[in-house]
C-alpha cells in the first residue's frame, strides 16, 4: 500500500478523498456496462494509493458494503450535502428511534 488509507487522506493530483460520498454515473459506457452505477457510494480509496503509479482510478464501496473498482474519477461525482441537509438526517434518525423506543415501551407494557 502506497499510502495511509485514513478519511479524509487523499494523495497529491488526486480528485477524491478517502471517506468522500460520490455518485457513480448512469452511464459509464459500453466497457463499462457490467458495473454498477447511478447510485451513491463512498471512496474506499484510489489506485495509487494502493499500488502507486496513477490516481484517477477508484475503488468505492457502495450502501450494501460492497465494494467495486476501478471507476474512473470522470464517471463520480461529489456529493455535497449542505448543512441543512444534515441536520434532516439527523432529525430523521431521531425520530425513527423515538418511534422505537414508543413501540418497545408498549409492548413491555412499561
Amino acid at each position: 500500500m502506497n499510502g495511509q488509507l485514513i478519511q479524509g487522506s487523499k494523495l497529491e493530483g488526486q480528485k477524491f478523498a478517502v471517506g468522500q460520498k460520490v455518485y457513480v454515473a448512469k452511464d459509464l459506457g459500453k466497457t463499462m456496462s457490467h458495473f454498477r452505477s447511478d447510485q451513491e457510494a463512498t471512496i474506499a480509496y484510489s489506485y495509487g494509493q494502493m499500488y502507486g503509479g496513477g490516481t484517477d482510478d477508484y475503488m468505492v464501496t457502495f450502501k450494501d458494503g460492497s465494494n467495486g473498482g476501478w471507476y474512473n474519477e470522470r464517471n463520480l461525482t461529489a456529493i455535497k450535502y449542505s448543512t441543512l441537509d444534515k441536520i434532516r438526517k439527523i432529525l430523521e434518525s431521531l425520530r425513527e428511534c423515538g418511534t422505537i423506543i414508543i413501540n418497545i415501551i408498549r409492548n413491555k407494557g412499561v
